[in-house]
């Protein structure tokens, strides 16, 4: 495949390897390798131990709440008293996402770990990586995906190992998790795996695909993936142009001039959001009428020439 034939030029050009609240009691402390970095406002403080609360019983039984309600009312007033706990929720929380059968909860569940975590859980939350859960691995490691810490990279190369002995027995959506956590730490050498393993899957992971590449937005990662645009198949191309959307380097988004001046729609209006994402900074548009991309196109031509 041409992906992996550049894969390793490209790894050494670039320089890159693989490799709320009043019921919390004390703060946390840091991470070891991010202590010295506390006077550094830019720096992000990486916990190392989850907030506590003073009273478990009382989360624990909201909790119970969320689960058991069956009217909206209820679902609002515990979603809404377990985000009041912050991050002191996920330790209990987060080991129940393999347990719950209900669908809509499991929504609630995992909307609320989202809306409580952030990039100061990072390790914290790599220690669910080996979880012996399969849906607590691939929440936290998606969730990490989109976080962009470079020092998670020893854990997920673990990982990824540990999936690589169970061959085919490993499971396709973790596999797949793991990939994207990977590159959201700036490592290029996982695109060419993440080009295997990505088609047909798009739907599901595609938004957190496009987060997680812009720890790679540049020359290396826009080379590598353009290679996808001259694909013989349509799928190939069609999923470069939307995995470009994450990672284009700017000055080279003349590349996807023949894609708005063709008469394919769907690889037209998959250039007209990679050039949205890339040049403007705005999310990619679900659905667009033809006549519609036609003129989208056309304007961008003309702003690309």
């Amino acid at each position: 495949m041409q992906v992996h034939a550049l894969l390793a030029v490209l790894v050494l050009a670039s320089g890159t390897g693989t490799g709320a609240d009043g019921q919390v009691g004390q703060q946390p402390p840091l991470a070891a390798d991010d202590r010295a970095e506390q006077g550094t406002a830019k720096e992000i403080k990486r916990l190392a131990a989850w907030p506590t609360v003073k009273r478990s019983a009382d989360l624990r039984k909201e909790i119970r709440r969320l689960r058991a309600a069956r009217v909206p009312e209820m679902v609002t007033s515990a979603r809404a008293a377990l985000i009041d706990y912050g991050a002191a929720v996920v330790p209990y929380l987060l080991p129940l996402l393999d347990k719950e059968d209900d669908k809509q909860t499991l929504v609630q569940m995992r909307e609320i770990l989202e809306t409580v975590t952030g990039p100061p859980h990072t390790r914290l939350l790599a220690e669910f990586f080996s979880d012996r859960a399969l849906e607590v691995r691939i929440w936290s490691l998606e969730r990490c995906a989109t976080l962009h810490d470079a020092g998670l990279r020893p854990a997920l190369e673990k990982s990824l190992a540990r999936l690589a002995k169970l061959r085919e027995k490993a499971d396709e959506q973790e596999r797949l998790a793991a990939t994207l956590c990977l590159i959201s730490t700036g490592d290029v050498a996982a695109l060419g795996e993440l080009c295997d393993r990505l088609d047909g899957h798009w739907k599901r992971w595609g938004g957190t695909a496009l987060r997680a590449l812009e720890a790679v937005r540049g020359q290396a990662a826009t080379e590598l993936l353009g290679e996808l645009l001259h694909a013989e198949k349509r799928e190939r191309r069609l999923l470069g142009l939307r995995l470009l959307g994450g990672c284009l380097e700017k000055t080279r988004a003349d590349i996807v001039l023949p894609f708005l001046e063709g008469s394919d729609s769907g690889l037209r209006i998959a250039a007209i959001n990679l050039l949205r994402q890339t040049m403007d900074g705005e999310p990619p548009l679900e659905r667009l009428p033809v006549f519609e991309a036609i003129e989208r196109a056309s304007k961008w031509r003309e702003r690309l020439k």
